[in-house]
């Protein structure tokens, strides 16, 4: 069984979100940076991480500047459903400052 090789957690901001099976559960919202303080102090280092959230970029990048310093060397971070940096709905488009891609641009530019 998975949970026997691994801690896996999980994250809703829905409290009706009851157990996950061979998880611990915690719910808070994404785009509250004191949930990210209170969550990355019960799990403070982390080898995996993937965030399948809100899909508000705004939430992306204030999730990755709190947990990516919390990722083990040699760790993963995914992002899910970056396209809604191109999306109107999102207040999103091609090159547009602000957005979860081009904050990334800017981080990738940075490293060389």
């Amino acid at each position: 069984m998975l949970a026997d090789l691994a801690k896996i957690y999980g994250i809703d901001i829905d409290p009706r979100v009851g157990s996950i099976e061979g998880a611990h559960l915690f719910h808070g919202d994404q785009g509250n940076p004191d949930f990210w303080d209170g969550f990355l102090q019960q799990v403070p280092s982390i080898d995996c991480f993937v965030d399948d959230g809100s899909h508000i970029m705004e939430h992306q990048i204030l999730t990755f500047m709190k947990v990516w310093p919390h990722i083990k060397e040699g760790g993963v971070y995914i992002c899910e459903d970056t396209h809604t940096s191109y999306w109107d709905s999102h207040n999103g488009e091609l090159l547009k400052p602000g957005t979860f891609i081009e904050f990334m641009k800017q981080l990738i530019d940075g490293l060389q």
